[in-house]
């Protein structure tokens, strides 16, 4: 069979044979894929079988009787040619062949006078190599001697490819691994059943860390019973002097402002809820808490009712929403999220303006969306996506205090809902925050 030389397709074949280990792995081992080369050679009747991958410049050689591998440049190898077609590649007589009459392994004395390879071709279809069988002396090989050559081919290449697949498997774990420190599949396996007992032992060590931060939270847990404890009796110490006072009120003749008693008792009434309520989020975790349908007016009176001495120090301006929307979510954070947002409304101002913060709410689909509106100092572009880093400050302590927590919180709250802040701001004319609550589900 006479073939016209066709150039080989470029692309990255130095980096293609070493993702397979080859040269490090066969430089290593003296048996690899030796029973396959055997049986190559006696099928085919001939003297010689190797194995053979080739880059832009060398071919590696893997030979059934060499105790080394071997290399020579491609352009002295007839596999050049083998790996340009699909089909087996058959020279019965290579010194009248004009593709290798003039190769060295052909014109030496004793050279190579039958070759026939045919292609490794890996699962992307390309062309790695050979299996190759020679002999000194002129040969025919039967059509069914070819076709069990390509079927041993496809086997070899087989062997090579998941070979391949394992070696970047185990890269991908152990950044460190070598193919060298492995002589064969056995010892790749033993790589990869070494690095699963390495998961296990972490796997171990985190289920004792969360066996320990079990404990600190059950810690926490006792903790926090206490200080709840704590706070709830001097709440009810003080809502009985409340009632014991009003009642002398009640009966004296002196006159008193029933609205300031009951905002006392409406101030120590939220104390005390918001205690139970924190209790509760430390007890089942904040996650596990369940929505519940709630009024978002009753929700910003409440929060209003909590800031009342910040709002009235600042002589500051609240409007809420005149209509009633009723969301799904937990009381507690919603608290949290609103009383973050409006202390930063009043926090961040120049002192030249009242400060005036604008609560709006408007139904839809599914949501409702919510713009907390300020006239503050406002955030500039390149801050906007800062503000929610944790313990990030855009200012120094003197100028404005804080803990650099707050819209972090925020964050959290808003994603745990399915949402995320939108932000429009301008500096010197305050800034907007606009999100989505989901709309509790009528019927």
């Amino acid at each position: 069979m006479v073939l016209e030389h066709q150039p080989v397709k470029k692309i990255d074949r130095k980096a293609l044979i070493q993702s397979y280990g080859f040269v490090e792995q066969l430089s290593s081992n003296k048996n690899f894929l030796k029973d396959s080369l055997e049986l190559a050679s006696r099928i085919t009747g001939t003297k010689m079988a190797y194995i053979s991958l080739l880059d832009d410049k060398n071919q590696y050689i893997l030979s059934q009787h060499g105790s080394e591998l071997t290399t020579i440049l491609v352009e002295d190898s007839i596999c050049q040619f083998t790996i340009q077609q699909d089909d087996i590649l058959v020279i019965e007589r290579t010194r009248e062949n004009k593709l290798t009459n003039c190769l060295p392994q052909v014109t030496k004395e004793k050279g190579i006078k039958f070759y026939a390879g045919c292609p490794l071709i890996n699962a992307n279809n390309i062309k790695v190599g050979a299996l190759c069988v020679m002999d000194h002396e002129n040969k025919t090989l039967t059509e069914n001697q070819q076709d069990t050559l390509m079927v041993l081919g496809k086997q070899v290449m087989t062997t090579l490819d998941n070979q391949r697949g394992l070696i970047k498997l185990i890269k991908k774990i152990n950044t460190n691994f070598r193919p060298a420190a492995c002589a064969d599949f056995n010892c790749l396996q033993g790589e990869l059943a070494h690095l699963q007992d390495e998961v296990v032992a972490q796997n171990n060590l985190i289920n004792e860390q969360k066996l320990a931060v079990e404990d600190v939270n059950k810690a926490l847990l006792n903790f926090a019973n206490m200080v709840a404890h704590d706070v709830r009796a001097p709440l009810r110490t003080i809502n009985s002097f409340i009632r014991l006072h009003a009642k002398e009120l009640e009966n004296s003749a002196v006159a008193y402002n029933h609205e300031y008693i009951d905002f006392i008792k409406q101030a120590t009434t939220n104390l005390d809820n918001l205690t139970k309520g924190l209790l509760q989020y430390a007890k089942s975790g904040g996650d596990s808490i369940s929505n519940e349908d709630l009024n978002l007016s009753q929700i910003l009176q409440t929060v209003k009712l909590h800031l009342t001495e910040s709002i009235h120090t600042a002589n500051a301006i609240i409007e809420l929403p005149e209509d009633n929307f009723f969301i799904t979510g937990k009381k507690l954070q919603l608290i949290q999220l609103f009383q973050n947002l409006i202390i930063n409304g009043l926090k961040y101002q120049n002192g030249e303006v009242t400060p005036y913060i604008k609560i709006e709410a408007k139904t839809v689909g599914n949501y409702i969306r919510v713009a907390v509106i300020d006239n503050g100092i406002g955030i500039s572009s390149d801050n906007i996506k800062k503000i929610f880093e944790p313990f990030t400050r855009l200012h120094t302590s003197t100028e404005y205090s804080g803990s650099g927590i707050g819209l972090a919180t925020c964050q959290k709250i808003i994603e745990d809902m399915g949402s995320k802040f939108q932000v429009t701001s301008e500096l010197g004319k305050g800034s907007r925050f606009t999100f989505d609550l989901p709309k509790t589900v009528i019927g």
